[in-house]
């Protein structure tokens, strides 16, 4: 049995809308080269429903989002990088070194620990 776990992390967009405000002006993105940033990487999931109403619309659709247009446009809106190679779109600080073997997503069971106590910390922070 395999768990699935999810973690929030800010969207780069997120920081840069609070720092516009004047909050978390020493607030940075982690970086994707260090070992924590390479964990708690972001990962955007996309599926197919069965027996959705109009099936082929939907493979069009998810087509067209994993083209290089289609990540081109998502990477420049949400400001994240592809993980397509030949989309260089996002913030260039942030993009992933493709030659880098990078270690496995917090979101996986064998990193429950981890976000267990992350989610403890925020709780004895935040109150």
């Amino acid at each position: 049995m395999r768990l699935h776990v999810s973690a929030y992390i800010a969207r780069r967009t997120e920081i840069l809308d609070f720092q516009r405000e004047g909050l978390g002006l020493n607030v940075k993105p982690l970086a994707i080269a260090t070992p924590t940033g390479a964990q708690f990487s972001m990962s955007v999931s996309i599926g197919l429903i069965n027996k959705a109403p109009h099936p082929n619309a939907a493979r069009i659709f998810l087509s067209w989002l994993l083209s290089r247009e289609g990540q081109s446009l998502y990477a420049k809106t949400l400001g994240q990088n592809s993980r397509r190679l030949d989309v260089n779109d996002g913030p260039q600080d942030m993009r992933p070194n493709p030659n880098e073997k990078l270690p496995p997503s917090v979101n996986q069971e064998v990193n429950i620990h981890s976000v267990n106590r992350a989610k403890d910390i925020a709780k004895e922070v935040l109150g």
